[in-house]
């Protein structure tokens, strides 16, 4: 797994005590999550250095919301975070060699890279995402589906992202 270098009172400052009883919550979901999310990053931006800086970000702006988003779905608001950095530095232009969220909305794009690109089963997507199994397994269906109606001529840049 990547190492930042960066540890929880990196995060929240050696004084703090905003960080007292949810320390470990986050430091857990960090270190569950942060390898994927480096892996996902350096997909969409070609880039690993870019990756592990959109990470940490996404890592930075949960941590202050942390609080919200145990209420809600860390996995979900993470994703969301993550989405946004990577959007940002991330592009369609000719060499991209990940072609999905060009051609695909955000979701279903998503879905086939973490499952087909970098390998994870459909719980393991599903439970970086924040969403449950059943959703996406139907966004890998409607990936298909869309990707499957494209003119053959686009057949080449869609090979790896439609599943057998």
């Amino acid at each position: 797994m990547p190492q930042t270098g960066r540890t929880l009172e990196d995060t929240c400052g050696s004084q703090s005590t905003s960080c007292s009883g949810i320390s470990i919550e986050y430091a857990a979901f960090r270190q569950l999550n942060y390898a994927a999310y480096v892996d996902y990053a350096h997909v969409r931006t070609g880039n690993q250095e870019t990756a592990m800086r959109c990470a940490d970000i996404t890592f930075d702006k949960l941590w202050t919301i942390w609080q919200t988003a145990l209420r809600e779905s860390p996995a979900a608001r993470g994703w969301e975070l993550l989405r946004e950095q990577v959007e940002d530095l991330s592009t369609c232009s000719s060499g991209h060699d990940w072609t999905a969220h060009c051609l695909l909305q955000a979701d279903n794009a998503d879905a086939i890279l973490l499952h087909r690109r970098l390998g994870l089963s459909v719980t393991e997507a599903a439970g970086l995402m924040g969403l449950p199994d059943y959703a996406v397994r139907g966004l890998l269906r409607t990936s298909d589906r869309m990707l499957g109606a494209l003119p053959p001529c686009l057949a080449p840049l869609v090979a790896e992202l439609v599943g057998s």
